[in-house]
């Protein structure tokens, strides 16, 4: 006699399956779980599916070496990951492309540095390396990160100061759509002229305690 699996045991499978990175797994049974429950759930099964069939390929092209795979495979951690340590592989697989010379995930390495994530550390002189140098690739996508390089020119986090520089990356980052709190209140106190409000330590302890 065969056994009876409900739909949400195999739910249940399929994401304990996903929690260990077993996509092949993860999506056998969630395709079993979407054709035996009721049929709302069909379609946002379907979803999860497609996702996590396109990972698996991705994470092999990941595996060997290709750098935009790996940041995707960064992002799939940092925003969609059920593995408990997706964070930390997050910032693992970014890493690695950010070695590798992949603009993007340097940005997005230098901007951690800054912030000194658990998993990351703080360190501002590779922060402003990563960030000078996507800057120098001319990184197009989101250049939320030309905030944080302005703010190592103004502060002297791990370069020389240069308030001019700094203004003026500030400035370019304040276009972009991901600019954060620490970037627009920088560039308020300048306009303002409440410069004496910013102090690089304050500053930094500000960001490392809404963080972490």
């Amino acid at each position: 006699m065969s056994e009876h699996i409900t739909a949400k045991e195999k739910y249940d499978r399929a994401i304990n399956a996903l929690r260990d990175d077993n996509f092949e797994e993860g999506v056998f049974w969630m395709q079993q779980a979407a054709h035996s429950w009721y049929k709302g759930f069909y379609g946002s099964a379907r979803k999860w599916i497609k996702r996590y069939s396109n990972i698996a390929e991705t994470k092999m092209l990941a595996d060997n070496g290709n750098p935009q795979a790996m940041m995707k495979i960064s992002e799939y951690y940092f925003y969609h990951s059920p593995n408990n340590n997706s964070l930390r592989l997050a910032h693992e697989w970014n890493e690695r492309a950010a070695k590798l010379g992949y603009a993007p995930a340097m940005a997005n390495h230098g901007v951690w540095l800054i912030y000194g994530w658990a998993y990351v550390g703080s360190n501002l002189k590779d922060a402003f390396g990563y960030l000078s140098r996507a800057e120098q690739q001319h990184v197009k996508d989101d250049v939320g990160y030309l905030g944080y390089l302005g703010c190592c020119y103004l502060f002297g986090w791990g370069t020389h100061k240069d308030e001019k520089k700094g203004i003026m990356y500030l400035k370019a980052g304040e276009r972009a759509r991901t600019n954060d709190w620490m970037c627009k209140n920088v560039m308020t106190a300048m306009k303002t002229g409440k410069q004496h409000l910013l102090k690089s330590s304050r500053v930094l302890k500000n960001i490392r305690r809404f963080y972490n």
